[in-house]
């Protein structure tokens, strides 16, 4: 930026604090009016600027209660705002509680089973008590056993209709030419 020839002379000593009071005051008097050599000074010496800057003499009314103002603008801001936040253990803890419910309650579960007379067994098991899933080398007992083989023209392919204790149709098709 250029400065105006008078000061620019006297500009790098001004920075350094190295002129007189007389010629400090002048260079200060010139920066009041110059705006081009106050950007200068205030680019070149930040610090500059407050002691260019005049202060303004407040009011005995503006002092009185200052510092406890200050104070209560410094604790409201300092007041915490309560967020939940899910932290590492909260999710723990959740997750405990979690599993030790589950465990209370196959345990529970165990035990009632067990009281009852039934094999515990923690699969549930929507066959039991009305009839019996079997594997293809017990089907044929079970041709032997109820005459419900159903007659089917393909030598491969067997179809067993069971009726079940509460009067449900149970079919069973064997064989290698079905497809699923």
């Amino acid at each position: 930026m250029k400065v105006c020839k008078e000061i620019a002379v006297l500009m790098d000593s001004y920075l350094r604090y190295e002129l007189s009071e007389e010629e400090t005051r002048e260079i200060e008097r010139h920066l009041a009016r110059c705006p081009r050599c106050y950007k200068a000074v205030c680019l070149n010496e930040p610090s500059k600027l407050f002691s260019l800057l005049t202060l303004q003499e407040k009011e005995e009314y503006f002092w009185e209660g200052f510092w406890s103002r200050i104070k209560a603008a410094i604790e409201w801001e300092r007041a915490p705002v309560y967020r939940f936040r899910w932290s590492y253990r909260v999710i723990a803890s959740v997750a405990a509680g979690l599993l030790i419910a589950l465990l209370a309650t196959f345990t529970w579960l165990h035990f009632q089973q067990a009281e009852k007379g039934e094999e515990p067994s923690l699969i549930a098991e929507p066959w039991k008590g009305r009839g019996e899933v079997v594997s293809p080398e017990k089907a044929e007992e079970l041709e032997n056993r109820y005459p419900t083989l159903e007659k089917v023209e393909s030598p491969n392919l067997r179809v067993y209709n069971l009726l079940l204790e509460d009067k449900t149709n149970l079919i069973l098709i064997f064989g290698s030419e079905i497809d699923l």
